[in-house]
Protein backbone atom coordinates (compact mmCIF):
# COMPACT_ATOMS: atom_id res chain seq x y z
CA UNK A 1 0.00 0.00 0.00
CA UNK A 2 1.17 3.40 -0.86
CA UNK A 3 2.41 5.70 1.72
CA UNK A 4 -0.24 8.54 1.24
CA UNK A 5 -3.06 5.72 1.51
CA UNK A 6 -1.67 4.44 4.90
CA UNK A 7 -1.86 7.49 5.81
CA UNK A 8 -5.31 8.33 5.41
CA UNK A 9 -6.39 4.94 6.55
CA UNK A 10 -4.33 5.84 9.75
CA UNK A 11 -6.37 8.40 10.37
CA UNK A 12 -9.70 7.32 9.71
CA UNK A 13 -8.93 3.99 12.21
CA UNK A 14 -7.52 6.40 15.06
CA UNK A 15 -11.13 8.81 14.58
CA UNK A 16 -12.71 5.54 14.82
CA UNK A 17 -11.30 4.67 18.12
CA UNK A 18 -11.90 7.80 19.43
CA UNK A 19 -15.41 7.80 18.52
CA UNK A 20 -15.55 4.12 20.14
CA UNK A 21 -13.64 5.00 24.00
CA UNK A 22 -15.23 7.16 25.67
CA UNK A 23 -11.13 8.83 26.41
CA UNK A 24 -9.03 8.64 23.27
CA UNK A 25 -6.36 5.97 24.74
CA UNK A 26 -4.82 6.22 21.07
CA UNK A 27 -4.72 10.18 20.81
CA UNK A 28 -0.93 11.27 19.34
CA UNK A 29 -1.93 14.50 18.68
CA UNK A 30 1.54 15.37 17.07
CA UNK A 31 1.23 12.53 14.67
CA UNK A 32 -2.40 12.94 13.82
CA UNK A 33 -1.05 16.79 12.60
CA UNK A 34 1.52 14.83 10.52
CA UNK A 35 -0.63 12.50 8.94
CA UNK A 36 -3.55 15.16 7.75
CA UNK A 37 -0.46 17.22 6.32
CA UNK A 38 0.87 14.28 4.15
CA UNK A 39 -2.72 13.16 3.53
CA UNK A 40 -3.06 16.90 2.52
CA UNK A 41 -0.54 17.27 -0.19
CA UNK A 42 -1.76 14.36 -1.71
CA UNK A 43 -5.35 15.74 -1.94
CA UNK A 44 -4.13 19.26 -2.85
CA UNK A 45 -5.61 20.64 -0.25
CA UNK A 46 -4.50 23.45 1.99
CA UNK A 47 -4.26 22.82 5.75
CA UNK A 48 -3.85 25.83 8.17
CA UNK A 49 -3.16 26.73 11.31
CA UNK A 50 -6.67 26.63 12.86
CA UNK A 51 -7.50 23.07 11.25
CA UNK A 52 -4.26 21.50 12.40
CA UNK A 53 -5.77 22.38 16.02
CA UNK A 54 -8.92 20.86 15.13
CA UNK A 55 -7.60 17.71 14.21
CA UNK A 56 -5.50 17.50 16.57
CA UNK A 57 -8.04 16.94 19.15
CA UNK A 58 -6.67 18.76 21.58
CA UNK A 59 -7.46 22.28 23.32
CA UNK A 60 -6.13 25.26 20.79
CA UNK A 61 -3.53 26.27 23.28
CA UNK A 62 -2.25 23.28 23.63
CA UNK A 63 -2.58 22.69 19.78
CA UNK A 64 -0.87 25.52 19.22
CA UNK A 65 2.15 25.06 21.60
CA UNK A 66 2.83 21.48 19.62
CA UNK A 67 2.42 23.06 16.46
CA UNK A 68 5.27 25.77 17.66
CA UNK A 69 7.28 22.66 18.91
CA UNK A 70 7.05 21.01 15.27
CA UNK A 71 8.20 24.30 13.77
CA UNK A 72 11.21 24.38 15.74
CA UNK A 73 12.18 20.51 15.57
CA UNK A 74 12.07 21.40 11.42
CA UNK A 75 9.46 18.95 11.18
CA UNK A 76 6.63 21.34 9.98
CA UNK A 77 6.67 24.79 7.98
CA UNK A 78 4.68 27.63 8.30
CA UNK A 79 3.91 29.67 5.33
CA UNK A 80 1.70 32.44 4.89
CA UNK A 81 -1.87 31.93 2.98
CA UNK A 82 -1.47 33.28 -0.79
CA UNK A 83 -4.86 34.55 -0.92
CA UNK A 84 -5.49 35.65 3.01
CA UNK A 85 -3.15 37.22 4.63
CA UNK A 86 -4.82 36.43 8.00
CA UNK A 87 -3.75 32.94 8.03
CA UNK A 88 -1.09 30.77 8.01
CA UNK A 89 -0.76 27.32 6.32
CA UNK A 90 1.44 24.44 7.44
CA UNK A 91 3.47 22.01 5.45
CA UNK A 92 5.42 19.18 6.08
CA UNK A 93 8.95 19.54 5.52
CA UNK A 94 10.85 17.18 2.88
CA UNK A 95 13.09 15.26 5.55
CA UNK A 96 9.86 15.24 8.09
CA UNK A 97 8.37 13.73 4.89
CA UNK A 98 10.55 11.40 3.70
CA UNK A 99 10.93 10.23 7.75
CA UNK A 100 7.14 9.90 7.68
CA UNK A 101 6.41 7.66 4.74
CA UNK A 102 9.85 5.80 5.41
CA UNK A 103 7.95 4.83 9.06
CA UNK A 104 4.47 4.14 7.56
CA UNK A 105 6.07 1.94 4.94
CA UNK A 106 7.67 -0.10 7.21
CA UNK A 107 4.70 -0.16 9.16
CA UNK A 108 2.75 -1.36 6.73
CA UNK A 109 5.14 -4.37 5.71
CA UNK A 110 5.30 -5.42 9.66
CA UNK A 111 1.05 -5.43 9.50
CA UNK A 112 0.94 -7.30 6.19
CA UNK A 113 3.53 -9.69 7.71
CA UNK A 114 1.71 -10.43 11.22
CA UNK A 115 0.15 -13.18 11.67
CA UNK A 116 -3.56 -13.09 11.65
CA UNK A 117 -5.30 -12.59 14.79
CA UNK A 118 -7.36 -15.56 16.32
CA UNK A 119 -10.81 -15.75 15.05
CA UNK A 120 -12.84 -15.37 18.02
CA UNK A 121 -15.96 -17.63 19.08
CA UNK A 122 -19.44 -16.62 18.33
CA UNK A 123 -21.24 -15.03 20.67
CA UNK A 124 -24.05 -16.89 22.20
CA UNK A 125 -27.58 -16.56 21.31
CA UNK A 126 -29.32 -14.05 23.43
CA UNK A 127 -31.96 -15.47 25.20
CA UNK A 128 -35.47 -13.99 25.18
CA UNK A 129 -38.32 -14.27 27.23
CA UNK A 130 -41.24 -15.33 24.93
CA UNK A 131 -44.74 -15.43 26.32
CA UNK A 132 -46.72 -18.29 23.55
CA UNK A 133 -50.20 -17.19 23.09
Amino acid sequence: MEAHAIAETLLRARRGLARLLTVSLAADPALSILLDLLVAERQRRDVSVSSACIISGVPPTTAMRLIQRLVQTGAVARVPHPHDGRSTLLLLTPSARTQLVEWLERLDTALASAPAPPRLPAPAPIATNRVRA
